[in-house]
């Protein structure tokens, strides 16, 4: 779960960045998943995390980088996976985008 840690590194980036980015940022890539809808074949950084990322657990975990207040809106994409239910992950991403204004999938 060490790809979903924020560290002190973390933080201390965090501010250094901050200072140069805009008020309002719109993500234009991100990736959102239910793991079990990916039938991984082994470990690795999608299963790491937690089973589900949503555009909340985006707003979390980019918002402590980026600053919350910044974050407008996302392009967002589903994760195919070589295995993957493809008609789950898309569902997946069109119910995320539907509670999600100024963001596009």
């Amino acid at each position: 779960m060490d790809n979903w840690t924020y560290t002190d590194l973390d933080a201390k980036i965090a501010r250094e960045l901050g200072q140069f980015l805009p008020d309002r940022i719109f993500d234009a890539h991100a990736h959102l998943y239910r793991v079990a809808d990916l039938h991984l074949s082994k470990p690795g950084v999608l299963s790491e995390g937690p089973p589900e990322v949503s555009v909340a657990v985006w707003r979390e975990h980019l918002g402590r980088i980026v600053g919350r207040a910044r974050l407008q809106g996302g392009l967002f994409l589903g994760t195919p996976t070589p295995a993957c239910d493809i008609e789950k992950v898309n569902e997946y991403l069109v119910t995320q985008l539907e509670t999600t204004p100024n963001s596009r999938g």
